[in-house]
């Protein structure tokens, strides 16, 4: 397979505005603590996956892993976000340049 340069910055953008969607869809349910978020990048395109991994049927290409608090009285800001986006995406890129 040919080595496919992801863009970083376009990474970020679409995991962050994933991370602040999922918790807003469960920052009032009282049963969800915690939201696993992961970035597959696979084949020259990437995938946000949430929730258990367990639900994963697809192994294929480079991983990144983080885990966003949908507690309400956590006050998490923007910037918590941006830097759980940042250290998905520079996991999985890591990953990805350690197999090309």
């Amino acid at each position: 397979m040919d080595y496919v340069k992801y863009d970083r910055q376009q990474l970020i953008d679409n995991v962050y505005l994933a991370i602040t969607n999922l918790r807003g869809r469960y920052l009032n349910d009282p049963n969800v603590d915690f939201v696993d978020v992961r970035l597959q990048l696979v084949d020259g395109t990437y995938y946000i996956h949430f929730g258990d991994s367990q639900h994963d049927t697809d192994y294929r290409g480079s991983w990144g892993y983080g885990k966003v608090n949908t507690h309400p009285e956590e006050d998490f800001t923007l910037d918590i976000f941006k830097e759980i986006a940042e250290t998905i995406v520079d996991e999985a890129l890591a990953d990805y340049q350690s197999e090309h």
